[in-house]
């Protein structure tokens, strides 16, 4: 089993260029594997990507899937301590373009460890094909000790363990590990070895688990806690979680402190209006017929904030089926400026 580390995963902050276009990149790495969001600076709003270590040492691919065009775009590039360089592609066939970035040194900033650990147990070690269980799990850390990274420590804390004190988050995620692993063995102790053979697929379990960076200023942080887990059937479930903080005040941003009461009808219109947008649907096409389970889309409380929108996310099956994956729908500020909520106004300007 590897404890948490952080020669293997660190969290970077990178700004940039991608062709002509100005753009920012939240960029979290965990052992051979990546992921985070980049947006461009026009409309902030955030693409989700994934990646992984490639055969030539310091270069990776990210797959970002963007769901309104439903495809994947692709950057291949080399990240050093302060710069990531190389190229990306809109689609696989599609001429590359340049992107280039560095990493963002700005002192109102908060600086981020990503802290990382994985590990796992096997039921017949003897035999290849035994059943198993995997954990992995990873989370942002400031790495100062200040007002605000306090503060920010308080939310990852309780986020990961409610009945967590004073532990850093490393100490966190270790002892989910290995509850987890035992958990794991004590389930199937005195399971019948022929059991064990005959359907080893069926005892497999996995769970992964990471806090990353969003979006942030020198008066917002959102961050996202995505989970997935298998214990067995036809598939896993997953979902993310977002939090979302005013770091000038110290306290959690909730949809009543960024919009006004009266902004709940507007926000049912505007979720239809950008629904149908992203999936290129007529503006009255009925969205029952277009793969949702009702005819209007309630705002959420899960959401994520940038400088420049709200992004509504729902988890599978709570407005759509699985195969639709998470639904994310984004609106930008300007279609909510009568609603905003003037303290909140404030931290965007």
């Amino acid at each position: 089993m590897q404890g948490f580390t952080q020669n293997l995963s660190w969290y970077k902050c990178l700004g940039g260029t991608l062709d002509q276009d100005s753009i920012v990149m939240h960029l979290h790495k965990a052992g051979n594997s990546y992921e985070g969001v980049y947006y461009y600076n026009t409309t902030q709003q955030p693409v989700s990507f994934t990646g992984n270590d490639t055969s030539v040492p310091g270069k990776i691919q990210l797959m970002a899937y963007v769901p309104d065009a439903e495809q994947y775009e692709t950057f291949l590039v080399t990240v050093d301590q302060d710069n990531a360089n190389g190229e990306w592609k809109k689609t696989p066939a599609a001429e590359a373009l340049k992107f280039t970035a560095t990493t963002i040194k700005d002192a109102r900033l908060t600086s981020f460890d990503y802290i990382y650990t994985q590990g796992g147990s096997v039921l017949m070690p003897a035999w290849k094909a035994s059943s198993a269980a995997n954990f992995s799990a990873a989370s942002i850390w400031p790495a100062g000790s200040n007002r605000k990274a306090d503060f920010i420590k308080q939310v990852i804390r309780k986020t990961v363990d409610k009945k967590a004190v004073s532990e850093d988050v490393g100490a966190l995620l270790l002892k989910e590990k290995k509850a987890f692993i035992r958990d794991y063995k004590k389930e199937y102790a005195g399971e019948p070895e022929s059991n064990l053979k005959e359907h080893p697929y069926s005892y497999n379990m996995e769970v992964v688990k990471s806090i990353t960076v969003v979006y942030q200023s020198p008066a917002i942080l959102s961050l996202a806690y995505a989970s997935y887990a298998y214990t067995g059937g036809a598939h896993g479930n997953h979902g993310t979680t977002y939090i979302n903080l005013n770091l000038k005040a110290q306290s959690r941003l909730r949809l009543n402190t960024v919009v006004t009461p009266g902004a709940k009808p507007v926000l049912g219109k505007l979720l239809a209006k950008y629904f149908r947008l992203s999936h290129k649907l007529a503006p009255d096409a009925s969205l029952k017929e277009n793969g949702l389970f009702e005819a209007s889309i309630t705002p959420t409380d899960n959401f994520y904030l940038t400088g420049k929108g709200i992004g509504f996310v729902y988890t599978p099956y709570e407005i759509g089926p699985y195969a639709m994956g998470e639904i994310d729908i984004f609106i930008p500020y300007t279609e909510l400026s009568k609603y905003l909520q003037p303290g909140f106004g404030q931290l965007i300007k």
